[in-house]
């Protein structure tokens, strides 16, 4: 596993290191951080599965069976426009695979590593998910516009993403911009789910409720 470097952006840490899919693809679901229930991580792929070409997310949660989860699952991850199916699977963990074929083309540059390439819509939704978080949202702006000013409203201090992230990696800044992306591409084996089926798949039964 490599090891993890830590960068500081407007005095925070930041982890350049990071599951491109949760990134960048979750938001793309539309689910509200205020359900306060998250994956345990996503992923581009599950080994015999699901491809890496598919455009699919691969969403891990653990299962429970209270009452809030089960609403969560129901109304929020089967009812979502882009879900495709469910399985369970080991460790009582659930499997949700959805569909991003709808936004294809800002895929195939998440893919290819260029995230400066994807649709003003897409990157507007993918803000708007972290938008509750200003740091957050800071330094996944700087990957989808790293030409923009960090603190456009403070003319002391409007220097953009490429000039902080020159600073921080002790490079040109017109070495960055000629590379154009400040995140690098994703890494196939983090992306790839590699968990087993439990013989008893499927939970239509619970799926068929909505």
């Amino acid at each position: 596993m490599s090891t993890k470097k830590n960068y500081t952006l407007d005095e925070r840490t930041i982890d350049i290191y990071l599951q491109k899919s949760s990134k960048f693809l979750y938001p793309l679901l539309q689910i509200s951080d205020s359900h306060k229930i998250a994956p345990i991580n996503t992923f581009l792929s599950w080994t015999g599965e699901v491809g890496i070409n598919e455009y699919k997310l691969v969403c891990v949660y653990k299962l429970r069976e209270d009452p809030a989860y089960i609403k969560f699952e129901q109304t929020v991850l089967f009812r979502n426009e882009l879900f495709e199916s469910f399985t369970e699977v080991e460790d009582s963990e659930g499997v949700y695979i959805f569909n991003l074929k709808k936004y294809k083309d800002d895929v195939f540059q998440f893919l290819k590593g260029k995230y400066t390439k994807m649709s003003d819509g897409t990157k507007n939704m993918i803000l708007t998910h972290y938008a509750p978080n200003k740091y957050s949202t800071q330094y996944i702006e700087s990957y989808l516009y790293p030409e923009r000013e960090m603190f456009p409203k403070d003319e002391l201090n409007n220097e953009t993403y490429y000039q902080r992230y020159a600073q921080l990696l002790q490079v040109s800044e017109e070495s960055l911009i000629r590379v154009g992306e400040l995140c690098s591409r994703f890494d196939r084996v983090s992306e790839t789910l590699t968990i087993n089926r439990m013989d008893a798949v499927k939970r239509t039964e619970k799926m068929m409720l909505f």
